[in-house]
C-alpha cells in the first residue's frame, strides 16, 4: 500500500503553520470527525523536528 500526500503552500507562504494526523482504516469523514484527538500531543511542529505523542497507544513519533 502506498500513501501520497501533497499540500498547496500558496505562491509565498509566510509564517504559515499548520498540523495533520494521517489515521489508517478510516472509512470516511464521520469516522475521522470521531477519532479522539484528544489523545494527540503535539511535542514540536517547528522547521526542524516534528514530534507526536499519542497518549492512547502510549506511541511517539519523531521527524527530524
Amino acid at each position: 500500500m502506498c500513501f501520497t500526500l501533497w499540500l498547496n503552500h500558496g505562491a509565498q507562504p509566510a509564517n504559515g503553520a499548520y498540523a495533520y494526523i494521517v489515521v489508517p482504516g478510516m472509512t470516511g469523514k464521520a469516522a475521522m470527525n470521531a477519532y479522539p484527538v484528544a489523545n494527540i500531543r503535539i511535542l514540536s511542529n517547528s522547521d526542524s523536528i516534528q514530534a507526536v505523542f499519542h497518549t492512547g497507544l502510549d506511541l511517539l513519533q519523531v521527524f527530524l
